[in-house]
């Protein structure tokens, strides 16, 4: 059985993510942070950091991990924690996206 690990997006997992995000062809990746609208990995490295630390505006602090599965080290999924949610994200989203 293999395991799925989350782990912080880093430098390390650029090729990864880039392989990952393209076998979405385009669609939006749900818990991805916009990471299918990036066309430069380090600064959505750079994005995630502000959205952690509350300098985005309209977003609420969160955590983005990917799911890497420990076998093979890919990429199979993201996810994005929110640290509270406003109003609407209690209609629409939650605390959590995948």
């Amino acid at each position: 059985m293999c395991e799925i690990v989350l782990e912080s997006p880093n430098k390390l997992h650029k090729e990864q993510a880039k392989a990952f995000v393209q076998e979405f062809s385009g669609e939006l990746i749900n818990g991805g942070c916009g990471i299918e609208q990036i066309s430069n990995y380090d600064e959505w490295l750079q994005y995630l950091d502000k959205v952690i630390h509350n300098i985005i505006h309209n977003r609420v602090p969160s955590y983005t991990y990917f799911a890497v599965r420990n076998n093979d080290l890919k990429i199979v999924g993201i996810v994005n924690v929110r640290c509270y949610i406003k109003k609407q994200l209690l209609i629409t989203g939650g605390h959590i996206g995948y």
